[in-house]
């Protein structure tokens, strides 16, 4: 096959450092495909990715936006058109598209045009317009009617508000897989909540290939006992993230330490706010570590990984990476959504007392589910390999 000229639409620019896990699979997916074909990503003019750009491991981009007075009218625009439309594309980006000559270029010539994040799917028809010609791939890295429907509900608007939201979305995202040529999920789940069209494929992220020492090398990779500590790694700017981490802080470490006065929490991850450094500040046992480039460490210095997810879609790359790491997960029905394989969690409650038991028991308790531990890094390791994540790259992008 000719080389193909690729144009990626993601709202984030990835890096070698970037914070969250959506990032990091559109890195995997651009490394993947620019082996062998020509890629382009446009992306969104913001400060957050002007500070990418200068990072290692940022790909071939062009930052798109709109400058002078149509740029403020459009910013502007977007922060109220965003209370009526919280999932709307980011406006100055959606703008930019359509008048940018070299934007409008690049989309002109390609033969592939890949949307990331259901925003940039929501540029599918303008995308139609200004690539006639191209394959158009779109990922749902989660779907949004479903993070809609799992918006608290405080008071009778708000209510109001978010069953509407969740209404419309629920349409808007039937009719979107429709314009799409190929249409992404990372789960069977998601792709149920997406009618599983005919035209839509589960693809695995490659998160087993991130992991410093597979379980194949002979040696039991786990922190399990290590030193008893429960790990939590989120990007904490995400809304559901930093609500995360206050019901843990607030409902379920004082029972797991009412249990084990000697537990210790650490919540991984930057993005966190003010409001919650001081209220892990207050709490015993308790530290914020911020960003951290390598998780392997974290993963060894674990007993348990405990992921308190109640809010949100899509699966949850951070339960995947703790099983690839044998660490006894504890989590939500939420946390545990989309991953399907057998006996693998330490827990899956809602119920924080019940969360608290298992997260002692892992920690007490240490080494008689290590095969079990090791049971459910093996099957990760299928499940979330590189070679299956390529093969089903290759055949939405239409490479095969």
């Amino acid at each position: 096959m000719r080389e193909q000229r690729i144009v990626m639409l993601a709202y984030v620019l990835p890096h070698d450092a970037v914070p969250h896990a959506g990032g990091r699979y559109v890195a995997a997916v651009h490394e993947f495909v620019s082996r062998h074909h020509d890629v382009m990503l446009l992306t969104a003019d913001t400060t957050v990715n002007r500070r990418a750009a200068q990072m290692a491991g940022a790909p071939r981009h062009q930052l798109v936006t709109v400058r002078g007075p149509l740029g403020w009218l459009t910013t502007n625009v977007d922060r109220w058109w965003r209370r009526l439309d919280p999932g709307a594309p980011y406006l100055p980006y959606a703008v930019g598209l359509l008048i940018s000559s070299a934007a409008r270029s690049a989309l002109r010539e390609a033969d592939i045009v890949d949307l990331q994040w259901e925003d940039s799917i929501r540029l599918a028809p303008l995308v139609r317009q200004l690539s006639p010609h191209a394959r158009v791939v779109g990922t749902f890295h989660d779907v949004q009617s479903q993070s809609f429907a799992r918006e608290p509900r405080r008071g009778r608007w708000s209510r109001v508000y978010w069953r509407a939201q969740t209404a419309l979305a629920r349409r808007r995202e039937r009719r979107l897989v429709r314009q799409l040529d190929t249409a992404l999920t990372f789960s069977a789940k998601d792709a149920a909540l997406l009618g599983s069209p005919a035209n839509l494929t589960v693809v695995r992220p490659p998160l087993g290939a991130a992991v410093a020492q597979p379980s194949n090398s002979g040696e039991l990779v786990t922190g399990a006992g290590s030193d008893g500590a429960v790990v939590f790694v989120s990007y904490l700017a995400r809304v559901e993230n930093a609500r995360a981490a206050a019901w843990l802080l607030e409902e379920i470490w004082p029972l797991v330490r009412e249990q084990l006065s000697t537990a210790r929490l650490r919540i991984v991850g930057g993005g966190a706010s003010a409001h919650l450094v001081a209220m892990v500040d207050r709490v015993e046992g308790a530290e914020l570590t911020g960003f951290v480039a390598s998780l392997d460490e974290v993963y060894a210095g674990a007993g348990a990984c405990v992921v308190p997810l109640r809010e949100g879609a899509g699966v949850k790359f951070k339960v995947v990476e703790a099983l690839l790491h044998a660490v006894p997960t504890v989590t939500t029905t939420v946390g545990a959504e989309g991953i399907d394989g057998p006996d693998l969690f330490a827990a899956v409650t809602d119920d924080p007392a019940l969360m608290a038991a298992a997260l002692v028991q892992a920690l007490t308790d240490p080494t008689s589910q290590l095969a079990r531990w090791r049971r459910a890094q093996a099957w990760a390791e299928r499940a979330f390999g590189s070679d299956q994540f390529e093969d089903e790259i290759a055949s939405a992008y239409g490479l095969t």
